[in-house]
């Protein structure tokens, strides 16, 4: 299996199927705070002029499992403001910035201890994925040293609104550095190093607390920024050959649209070491004309899966394709034959219009139940809830295969969950034995909006939206298999982030699988479902995993799909134990 792969047994393997002309995005991760030695690394810059009016508080950083982009860890600096009426002195490295008089300066006290801490200048963007949980705006900016001198140079200051999320971007080949402390605002050397974050206030702080979460300090060319909605990918499904996928896309109005590029990735970290859902092969493996709306995909390996996006020429910057749109997926049967189940990825929500990482990371969600379909050996292909509502694609995988509807964060806007033909879809699917896993974020209060609609499909009832929740443990006993994942409770997950889960309850013929253990008092339930039909979560399958790590994450959505598939096929009853979310 995919997962008893180790990196470079996966890279070498896209290496082979995207041949030497289709290389990677040269994106670098320098820091990602999923070492344990990192907090020690970071340290506070006292120095007159440096730090001002603020008092490093805890650990810097503290880790997290909030905001992350890459990993399953981020890392938190936190700070109190001393809001005195009268600052004692002024920051005068704020150069090309605001006058502040309220700043920090963390340091990298040993930034040869950073992997992969080697900028070359040459290689286009330094970024970051940074989240503002203060309640007042800040500049950030990221200062390199370089590797022969001690000169320290500034980038450009970017403007956090309170409680946003941004990408830190630092385009070496158009923005110049900033001289800062011995920097004279050009690059000594050919080589840079990040060296230090700086965290300025334009005004006095409203609160005495700054709080910034950090992820994903990464070097070189990432994709760039759409100027449109890239085209939308119908289906990616087992074309008439074994190892042959067919890829459709809708058309699209756009008169500049010269060309359509396929670009394919053969393990769940897209080519990088770790999962990072900012990066992707960035070199297609085929190029087609406007007019085309499908193309068969040959040689792909039958016993992984493959992840599919499609770029058009309109949405080029910066002469780089767009490769923002989401990710289908197959794991497809080394015979040829139609695989076992189907996923149906509904995304009406996503948008596209900035490099907020909270999108993107939504954009990527549908790996995680791939992945878990292929920890247990059930071959899969993907299709959009549009391709579905119009007919291009069906509810009916193999026999016994079960459909995977992932409705991701689109609950979570009054109004963007199933469409009236997915519903009519959906009802016309069970009633003809089908069997369906369906979860989101906030589905249920979506689909509760609207009387009678979430009673009639799901056999289930509304009691409390936004029920903000991270523990969930299975009702036992039950005469029907619970369902359970084996994590340990002090553990919690990383996916995207979501405090939309629905306390949900019963209605008809379905029964109680899950309850939200942390909230005794709150007469919900976390899940329902009805054997060899189909198995209702108030939450989004995304949001579960582990703390742990990647390798933890993916068992806990393995696990938990692993007992889902076993109550749809009527299996017996497993060991009820918690499982988390994060929120």
């Amino acid at each position: 299996m995919e997962r008893a792969l180790n990196v470079f047994q996966k890279l070498a393997t896209i290496a082979l199927l995207l041949c030497a002309s289709a290389g990677f995005a040269e994106v670098v991760t320098i820091e990602s705070f999923e070492n344990d030695g990192d907090p020690a690394n970071w340290q506070v810059n006292v120095t007159a002029g440096h730090t001002l009016n603020a008092t490093v508080t805890g650990p810097v950083p503290e880790f997290v499992t909030t905001d992350v982009t890459e990993g399953i860890l981020a890392g938190k600096f936190l700070a109190t403001w001393n809001q005195t009426t009268s600052p004692t002195a002024e920051n005068v490295y704020d150069v090309d910035g605001p006058s502040v008089y309220w700043a920090v300066r963390y340091n990298v006290n040993a930034p040869a201890s950073l992997p992969n801490n080697s900028i070359a200048t040459a290689d286009g963007l330094l970024q970051a994925d940074i989240t503002n949980l203060s309640s007042a705006p800040v500049w950030v900016a990221l200062a390199v040293d370089s590797v022969v001198s001690s000169q320290l140079e500034r980038g450009p200051l970017h403007l956090i609104d309170a409680g946003s999320s941004a990408t830190y971007v630092w385009d070496f080949a158009t923005t110049p550095p900033v001289g800062f402390d011995t920097g004279d605002g050009v690059f000594s050397g050919d080589v840079q190093r990040l060296k230090s974050l700086l965290v300025y206030t334009p005004v006095q702080p409203t609160d005495s607390t700054l709080a910034l979460t950090v992820d994903n300090i990464r070097n070189g060319n990432s994709p760039p920024i759409p100027t449109v909605d890239p085209p939308k990918i119908l289906s990616l499904t087992q074309g008439v050959s074994p190892g042959e996928a067919v890829l459709t896309w809708a058309a699209e109005s756009d008169p500049n649209v010269a060309a359509y590029s396929i670009f394919v990735a053969t393990d769940v970290n897209f080519g990088t070491p770790e999962i990072n859902r900012l990066t992707f092969p960035q070199n297609p493996v085929t190029t087609v004309p406007a007019a085309q709306r499908s193309v068969v995909l040959s040689g792909l390996p039958t016993d992984r899966s493959v992840y599919v996006k499609v770029g058009d020429s309109s949405s080029f910057k910066d002469e780089g394709e767009d490769v923002f749109n989401p990710v289908f997926t197959a794991f497809l049967n080394a015979d040829g034959a139609p695989p076992q189940d189907r996923i149906v990825i509904d995304h009406n929500l996503l948008a596209y219009d900035d490099l907020n990482f909270v999108k993107y990371g939504y954009a990527h969600a549908a790996v995680y139940t791939a992945q878990a379909l292929a920890g247990l050996d059930r071959t899969f292909d993907s299709v959009s809830a549009e391709a579905v509502d119009t007919g291009v694609a069906s509810l009916t995988p193999a026999p016994d295969g079960i459909v995977i509807w992932s409705n991701l964060k689109d609950g979570e806007i009054a109004g963007t969950s199933l469409s009236s033909p997915s519903r009519l879809a959906i009802s016309n699917f069970l009633a003809n034995d089908g069997k369906l896993i369906i979860s989101g974020s906030a589905l249920a209060q979506d689909l509760g909006a609207s009387p009678g609609v979430l009673e009639a499909l799901f056999q289930a009832s509304l009691q409390t939206g936004n029920i903000g929740v991270s523990v969930i443990k299975p009702i036992a006993p039950l005469t029907t298999a619970p369902l359970s994942t084996g994590l340990n409770p002090a553990t919690n997950a990383v996916a995207y982030f979501s405090s939309d889960n629905d306390g949900i309850l019963p209605a008809g013929g379905s029964a109680s699988l899950a309850t939200y253990n942390n909230i005794p008092a709150v007469n919900s339930v976390a899940a329902v479902g009805k054997e060899n039909s189909f198995v209702f979560l108030g939450f989004a399958f995304e949001t579960v995993g582990n703390s742990s790590g990647p390798s933890a994450s993916a068992l806990a959505r393995e696990n938990l799909m692993n007992d889902m598939v076993n109550y749809l096929n009527g299996i017996g009853e497993t060991d009820a134990k918690d499982w988390q979310l994060f929120n």
